[in-house]
C-alpha cells in the first residue's frame, strides 16, 4: 500500500507542476486532483452506479456516483474520462 501511495504522490507532483493539465477547454473546476483514464467497468444499481476507471499510471480508481449521473454523462466501458478527487469523494468528468 505504501508503494501505491508513493506512485500516486509522484504522479500528483508531475500533474500539479503542469499548469496546462489543470484546465479543461470548456470546464474549469477548483479541484486540482484530477486523473485522466479509461472506464473499465460500470455497475448500475437502483440508485447508484459504480464506475471503475483505469488511470494512466496504471491504477484503477473506483467512483460510486448516482445512476442518473452515469446516464446523463452516457458513461460506458471504453470511454475516456477524468477522475476528479476531493477529500471526501470522487467525481467524474467526461
Amino acid at each position: 500500500m505504501l508503494a501505491e501511495y508513493k506512485q500516486v504522490e509522484s504522479y500528483l507532483d508531475k500533474v500539479l507542476s503542469n499548469s496546462e493539465s489543470l484546465e479543461v477547454k470548456s470546464l474549469k473546476l477548483s479541484a486540482r486532483n484530477r486523473f485522466k483514464g479509461k472506464v473499465v467497468a460500470v455497475e448500475k444499481g437502483v440508485i447508484t452506479a459504480k464506475v471503475k476507471i483505469e488511470v494512466k499510471m496504471p491504477v484503477t480508481v473506483t467512483a460510486v456516483i448516482t445512476k442518473e449521473a452515469v446516464e446523463d454523462l452516457d458513461i460506458k466501458v471504453g470511454d475516456e474520462v477524468e477522475a476528479i478527487m476531493k477529500s471526501t469523494e470522487v467525481m467524474i468528468a467526461k
